[in-house]
């Protein structure tokens, strides 16, 4: 179900090339995020350590829209479902004022998919450095095994 919602997504842009975050074989490195909803809300964190090699699926979301909001909860859902299977999952959310988006996270929670870590990037709306995410895309979701990229989707206009 995961990679039909995605190939859905992907197949819209797959004539224009559009590239965010490490590609496919590239190493994910250290990911620091504030937990704001799940097992360390409240505490900053490195994803990629709490990881610890298990396969992670990261989506990093750059603009706050209903369809990336239904996509983002639709693909986190079934992560939560595979998460006694030793899938790490987490939604890190860009943003220039972190404040804002931690309110809004607080009042609409009760929509998110539990299991799963909600986290806010300390970066901004640039998100960590080290990714190089392409902050011209809504949503850049990341699935990867022994700390690198399996998968990368770069989705401008997600839909379910």
């Amino acid at each position: 179900m995961l990679l039909i919602l995605l190939c859905n997504c992907s197949l819209i842009s797959a004539e224009d090339s559009i590239y965010s975050g490490p590609q496919a074989n590239e190493l994910l490195p250290p990911l620091k995020v504030k937990g704001m909803i799940g097992e360390h809300s409240g505490k900053e964190f490195d994803f990629m350590e709490l990881a610890d090699k298990q396969p992670v699926f990261l989506i990093f979301v750059h603009a706050r829209t209903r369809p990336a909001f239904g996509l983002t909860n639709a693909l986190m859902k079934y992560a939560a479902s595979r998460k006694k299977d030793g899938l790490a999952s987490a939604v890190v959310f860009l943003t220039s004022d972190a404040t804002e988006t931690a309110k809004w996270m607080n009042t609409v929670q009760k929509h998110f998919a539990k299991e799963v870590e909600w986290t806010l990037s300390p970066d901004g709306l640039e998100g960590p450095g080290a990714y190089g995410l392409n902050r011209n895309v809504t949503l850049t979701v990341l699935i990867g095994k022994d700390g690198k990229v399996t998968e990368n989707f770069a989705l401008i206009q997600p839909s379910l």
